[in-house]
């Protein structure tokens, strides 16, 4: 053991570091002795973020009070990143009073702490002494503030015991003294429980007059009633659900670009039309944001077409901040799956609340899981390199803020796990995923498929006609628009070539860092106009208002720069579409600036309208950009953006080049032949399914 906590100190990177830290965790056992646990405490209070984190999770496997004790202290740590491991790594122990007591505060704090704090609290109330009823009752005794309180009747709801059942019921009931936020976080427990008594109060309660209660209630009967018994023959084919709790989607995606809704969102609902139309599937149902009153529709009257959505209620925050949501979550994704199902095959992707949820939903429905393999954050991560010690001792910090120990361990936990897998091509992607992810090679192999993401042909070919229409004169709106805009500028402007980037205003996706590549140089500022596609101009989320503050603040450095760059905001994904076509046919180029790319959607909808692209250098873009169709750069700094910009803009007057990477593009990599490997996919993963006469698109 002290063998594996020398290793762990020794290591210079943190993917080295994860791999060595689950060989630590590997060899705590019960027959490690109290001298040995008495290292492993020590090295939990260690000045190294990574071995103290190692030795966190280390401890829960050591038996005996000195482990105890020392977790316990552990979860009054003054360092956040402290309290939340010890938090999530005491779940694995026996119950202990004083340890529930203050996880039980925890989790009424909210927040990730919270989350793992209910996590853990929910295990241990499946145990013979991990009770919740009297430290959730003292608690609710001096809590104020509804939030709070609302958190610790929700953690109540774990317990499955019946006097959690009389709390609860208790509680919801108590029109005069709790306000509606926490009766109604009682009455969403007593759906997940069942039985007469909670069906008489649900009953009741549904149809009062508060505004609040009475639509969860509504809900909570649905979710206590039996899973209803498939009618009928069923339908030759693959039923399959897929996941995006990033935003509420809707088939025209009208919300592409705002907050969260990005690429993977207009990916997911045309995925939906092709895998619907593809030969072997019934139906597909995708899961997305949305409200209560759409959540008891879609499960009480789930549509039939070929490709349809579900709605998952929560409460709004950006998918970074939503962790401590997930017992709502949980409970949206399994009331659509029990609802509309039976499904054949659930397709998860990131390492998110959402994919948390839904993985344990789909144990317990029994639901194979396909699981998309990309390496994140372990990539981001491995990036890195060799870390001096400032680095090292910064990723305590980091991690209370991206929570990436938890998110790696998720990835690898359902690449281990998963039926199925789905590689996104990256280079030497089927050596480089064991590597980072610490998976064997031969189980990934047997399992895994690479798919490469795929671009609507169809929003491809209109979006050129429409923008050669508008060059001849005609209206296409969002390209009237931009037309006003450039016109606007200052004549020696108007007919320069376009620069266009589209996506979120987030921080990954650097925005802020193509604005300071493009102002910050003179030359390439009196060559081009700047056009961005994205975000929400009227009403920023948090995290768009950092970016804008960030463009800003590089205007105000460049203040020439101004008037050349068009701000867009968000748009539906065929106007983002048109827009970089209309770019093409006036010598654009198109420019990415995250620091990585698992794959890079937007980037090849922009080489199949015909752009030359600038892409970063790690991920997925370096399979399909070859130095002809576009520029490879380290996405992180604005210099090599830069320097990229102009390598680009040489190639855009290569002859040839537009004509050959549309033809690739849409002889490769469309969404239809996505679709078509992932349900061979699927079918490997589900094989028992009839396939006999599959579905058409809208039956």
């Amino acid at each position: 053991m002290r063998r594996h906590l020398h290793a762990l100190a020794a290591e210079r990177t943190v993917v080295g570091a994860l791999g060595a830290a689950a060989a630590l965790a590997g060899a705590v056992g019960p027959a490690t002795g109290a001298d040995e646990a008495a290292d492993i405490v020590a090295a939990t209070h260690d000045a190294d973020p990574l071995l103290a984190i190692g030795a966190v999770h280390a401890l829960a496997g050591a038996p005996g009070p000195v482990a105890d004790e020392a977790l316990l202290g552990l979860l009054h740590a003054d360092d956040v990143w402290l309290r939340e491991h010890a938090a999530w790594a005491i779940g694995g122990r026996a119950p202990a009073a004083a340890a529930t007591r203050r996880l039980v505060e925890l989790a009424g704090g909210g927040g990730f702490a919270g989350m793992l704090a209910q996590r853990s609290l929910g295990r241990h109330a499946l145990r013979t002494g991990g009770e919740l009823r009297g430290p959730v009752s003292a608690a609710l005794a001096v809590a104020g503030g509804t939030p709070v309180r609302a958190r610790l009747v929700e953690t109540l709801g774990l317990d499955p015991a019946h006097e959690a059942t009389e709390a609860l019921t208790r509680i919801a009931l108590d029109a005069e003294g709790e306000d509606s936020a926490v009766r109604s976080a009682a009455v969403a427990a007593l759906g997940d429980r069942g039985g007469a008594g909670s069906r008489a109060t649900l009953v009741g309660l549904a149809a009062s007059a508060d505004e609040q209660v009475a639509p969860q209630a509504v809900l909570a009967l649905l979710d206590a009633s039996p899973q209803r018994a498939a009618t009928g023959d069923r339908p030759s084919g693959l039923a399959i659900a897929q996941l995006f709790l990033h935003a509420d989607l809707d088939p025209g995606l009208t919300r592409a670009g705002i907050g969260d809704t990005g690429g993977i969102a207009s990916l997911l609902v045309l995925l939906g039309e092709a895998l619907s139309a593809t030969p072997g599937v019934a139906r597909v149902l995708t899961l997305s944001r949305g409200a209560g009153t759409d959540a008891l529709a879609d499960a009480l009257w789930p549509r039939e077409e070929g490709a349809s959505f579900g709605a998952v209620p929560m409460p709004p925050s950006p998918m970074r901040d939503a962790w401590e949501h997930r017992v709502v979550v949980e409970r949206g994704i399994r009331r659509q799956l029990r609802a509309q199902g039976p499904f054949d095959v659930i397709h998860l992707r990131m390492g998110d609340v959402g994919t948390l949820a839904a993985a344990r939903v789909a144990r317990e429905l029994q639901i194979p899981v396909v699981f998309t393999a990309a390496p994140d954050p372990h990539a981001t991560l491995d990036a890195a390199g060799e870390l001096d010690d400032g680095a090292r001792m910064a990723l305590g910090e980091r991690d209370a803020r991206e929570h990436w120990w938890f998110r790696a361990r998720l990835v690898e936990r359902l690449t281990r796990e998963s039926a199925g897998l789905a590689v996104m091509p990256r280079q030497n992607a089927m050596r480089e995923i064991p590597r980072l992810l610490g998976v064997d090679p031969r189980s990934l192999a047997a399992r895994a498929t690479i798919i490469p993401e795929g671009v609507h042909a169809g929003s491809l070919r209109r979006a050129r006609s429409d923008a050669r229409r508008a060059e001849d004169g005609g209206s296409v709106p969002v390209l009237d628009d931009l037309r006003r805009r450039v016109g606007a500028m200052p004549p020696t402007r108007r007919a320069l070539p376009l620069l266009v980037t589209v996506g979120r205003l987030a921080a990954a996706k650097g925005t802020d860092r193509i604005v300071e590549a493009w102002a910050g140089d003179a030359g390439l500022r009196a060559r081009t106009n700047l056009v961005v596609v994205g975000g929400d101009l009227d009403r920023p989320s948090p995290e768009e208002r950092e970016t804008l503050a960030g463009i800003e603040a590089v205007l105000a450095r460049h203040p020439r720069a101004r008037e050349g760059l068009v701000m867009l905001g968000h748009r539906p994904h065929l106007d983002a579409v048109r827009v970089l076509a209309a770019a093409a046919e006036g010598g654009g180029v198109y420019v990415c600036g995250s620091a990585k790319e698992e794959y890079g959607l937007a980037i090849v909808e922009a080489l199949g309208a015909g752009l030359v692209a600038v892409a970063p250098e790690v991920g997925g873009p370096a399979t399909y950009i070859d130095g002809r169709n576009g520029v490879l750069v380290d996405g992180t700094r604005a210099e090599s953006i830069r320097r990229g910009i102009h390598r680009a803009l040489a190639l855009t007057a290569v002859p040839g080049r537009a004509e050959a990477s549309r033809a690739a593009v849409l002889g490769e990599m469309t969404i239809e032949r996505m679709a078509g490997r992932l349900v061979e996919l699927y079918l490997r993963v589900a094989p028992e399914v009839p396939v006999g006469t599959p579905a058409a698109a809208g039956g």
